[in-house]
C-alpha cells in the first residue's frame, strides 16, 4: 500500500488513515492485555519479559500516531 501511495500521491491520505486505524487498534489491544497483566502473568499466558515489550509497542504506536496526525 505504501508503494502505491508513493506512486499516486492522491492515495496518501487513505494510506495515512489506514495506518492510524491499524495503530489505534493495536494500541487498544495492548491496553487490553496490560489491563489484565496480573492474571495473564499468573496463568502463564505472558511472562515478565513481555511487559516491557508491550510498553514499547504502545510507545511506538503513540509516536507513529502523533507523527501522522
Amino acid at each position: 500500500m505504501e508503494k502505491q501511495a508513493m506512486n499516486d500521491p492522491a492515495l496518501i491520505p487513505s494510506f495515512i488513515r489506514s495506518l492510524m486505524v491499524f495503530f489505534d487498534d493495536l494500541t487498544e489491544q495492548v491496553f487490553a492485555v496490560k489491563s489484565q497483566e496480573a492474571m495473564l502473568l499468573e496463568s502463564g499466558i505472558i511472562c515478565q519479559e513481555d511487559i516491557p515489550a508491550l510498553s514499547t509497542i504502545q510507545s511506538i504506536c503513540d509516536l507513529t500516531r502523533s507523527t501522522y496526525r
